[in-house]
């Protein structure tokens, strides 16, 4: 790339400086002879074609580097487009080299002018001094040399003039094929500008993207660890409720109790793994505050005729148990166990009961009537 647009700077430099050298207005005493001003123009041109390679040189390297960047990140989906490219720019670079021949072999012919123009200009010098000879001794003989000198030195002005015009000839189509260079290396720069910007721009859009894919999955499972941690935490305290021991033995403290009311077993003495004890000493009713599957076993000391008492889940009757039926016998007790799940807020209570009546007192024993309660 750097040789490339290296030759195509040369080439319209040259055809700059020519394109002024075949307009100049000073035009040489004989015909087809190149003059001091064009041949100080083609010096010059050297000169600023010099320049013009070391501040070319210096923006080739930059792009390189910026394109060697570029390289280094995601364009392997270009890599066909670029290959094009390439192979455009290497058709390029051999036609750039084939004018950097033509453009030699130009050099060549100038250097061959700036020699002929020397010799010509030794023969006119010294056919002046024979003229100013001529003019002294009127010599006959002398002016058919003179013609003779002057037939050859025409011969030799018009086989540089032909030669001029081929090489006028050479240097046209050397422009033709140098703007042709110009307008497809300007073609290939723009091209390879617009697949540079869009690289950039794909790679900027994929990196944004790749920022947000990640930040938003970083935040989702950022998430979903806090549910699990959250879960676990609940599973392991539901599991240890689930495991803790639960236990309950209440008595009764003693007197009558309308029927259809609660007996109060509000007098604990043992607990295990309850922490609102206070609510039942003051209630009577047991409340569940663990999940799980319990034993609850009732008994109700009565010496009240017609007497019984019932257990309930909540609202839910789970056993009723009738104790005596005649007066004036002895006090009399009556047990029921029974197993249910239960769930945290639900309540056990037992109620007093009769077989026939609807109405009255049951009288509850202190010490013998007893409410135990255990999770299994």
């Amino acid at each position: 790339m750097a040789e490339l647009i290296h030759h195509s700077m040369f080439i319209f430099l040259i055809f700059q400086c020519v394109s002024g050298f075949l307009i100049d207005s000073t035009t040489p005493k004989y015909a087809g002879v190149i003059t001091d001003k064009h041949y100080i123009a083609v010096v010059d041109l050297l000169m600023e074609e010099r320049q013009a390679r070391h501040l070319l040189e210096h923006v080739v390297t930059s792009l390189q580097q910026k394109v060697q960047s570029l390289e280094q990140k995601d364009i392997s989906k270009h890599a066909q487009e670029i290959s094009a490219l390439q192979l455009q720019v290497n058709g390029l670079v051999a036609t750039c080299s084939l004018s950097q021949n033509n453009f030699g072999v130009l050099e060549g012919k100038i250097k061959d002018l700036e020699i002929n123009y020397t010799l010509l200009k030794d023969e006119n010098q010294k056919l002046s001094q024979d003229v100013a000879t001529l003019k002294q001794t009127q010599s006959v003989v002398s002016i058919e040399n003179l013609k003779q000198q002057v037939q050859a030195t025409s011969n030799k002005v018009n086989q540089l003039e032909y030669n001029n015009m081929v090489r006028n000839q050479d240097i046209i189509a050397i422009s033709n094929i140098t703007r042709q260079n110009q307008l497809d290396v300007k073609t290939i720069g723009h091209k390879l500008t617009q697949q540079i910007t869009s690289v950039e721009r794909v790679f900027r859009e994929k990196s944004r993207n790749d920022t947000v894919v990640y930040r938003e999955f970083s935040k989702a499972l950022d998430l979903k660890i806090a549910n699990l941690a959250a879960n676990q935490s609940i599973q392991v305290a539901t599991l240890a409720q689930q495991n803790y021991p639960v236990a309950l033995t209440a008595w009764n403290a003693g007197g009558d109790v309308t029927i259809g009311s609660e007996i109060k077993f509000n007098e604990v003495k043992t607990s295990t793994g309850i922490s609102n004890l206070s609510a039942i000493n003051s209630t009577g009713t047991f409340k569940v505050e663990v999940d799980g599957v319990y034993i609850i076993a009732v008994t109700v000391n009565s010496g009240t005729k017609d007497s019984g008492f019932e257990i309930h889940k909540n609202n839910i009757t789970l056993s009723q148990v009738y104790i005596q039926g005649k007066v004036g016998d002895n006090d009399q007790s009556g047990t029921s166990v029974v197993s249910t799940e239960l769930r945290m807020g639900d309540s056990i209570s037992v109620l007093a009961s009769a077989g026939d009546r609807k109405s009255g007192i049951v009288h509850v024993d202190k010490g013998w009537s007893t409410l135990s309660i255990i999770k299994i």
